[in-house]
């Protein structure tokens, strides 16, 4: 008959993890885990001064396949991400230019959320915003940063109060009088 090398093994049914105690270059396969173990170093007296992992799918991470990788990880060096990225379950739609615009970025959630669904380039948006209260501030005859809307006939507004209190008194005026549709 053949010689026969084995090596410890726990079974499937069995714990997780290493053995308690290997022999210095001892080996180990646990099937629960599948991960081969190495009794490292001697103490003197031929045990193993730490048990190592040293391959079996359990051990590494698979280049090919399904796998679902658990702990802390800390990744340096580039990262090629060729199928979709998820955080947290979430696909990220985003492409690597839109990732890169925030590139130094110190953005809250709350903030980052703002621009969920902006598409176009934000300071055009904030250029059109200012454009429409440009727009609004040449209706009622105003200056851009004007804080007196001048003299008035009229009993609307008081002469010579500020811009704010002439809008204000605007409104009053507004909400106090019955309008009409034209039909």
């Amino acid at each position: 008959m053949a010689n026969q090398i084995r090596i410890k093994r726990r079974a499937a049914t069995g714990s997780a993890g290493a053995p308690s105690s290997l022999k210095n270059a001892e080996l180990a396969f646990n099937e629960a885990d599948n991960v081969l173990y190495y009794g490292y170093g001697d103490d003197g007296n031929g045990n193993a001064t730490s048990i190592i992992g040293i391959g079996g799918d359990g051990n590494v991470v698979s280049l090919s396949g399904t796998q679902t990788v658990t702990g802390n990880k800390t990744y340096s060096g580039t990262s090629d991400f060729t199928g979709p990225l998820k955080i947290d379950s979430v696909t990220v739609s985003a492409t690597a230019a839109e990732l890169n615009k925030l590139d130094g970025a110190t953005i809250t959630t709350t903030e980052l959320n703002y621009l969920s669904g902006v598409s176009s380039n934000i300071q055009s948006q904030i250029n059109s915003n200012s454009l429409g209260l440009g727009l609004a501030y040449d209706a009622i005859g105003v200056s851009v940063g004007e804080d007196d809307l001048g003299s008035f006939s009229g009993s609307t507004i008081s002469d010579n109060g500020s811009v704010k209190a002439g809008m204000q008194e605007l409104e009053t005026a507004v909400e106090s009088t019955t309008m009409t549709s034209p039909n």
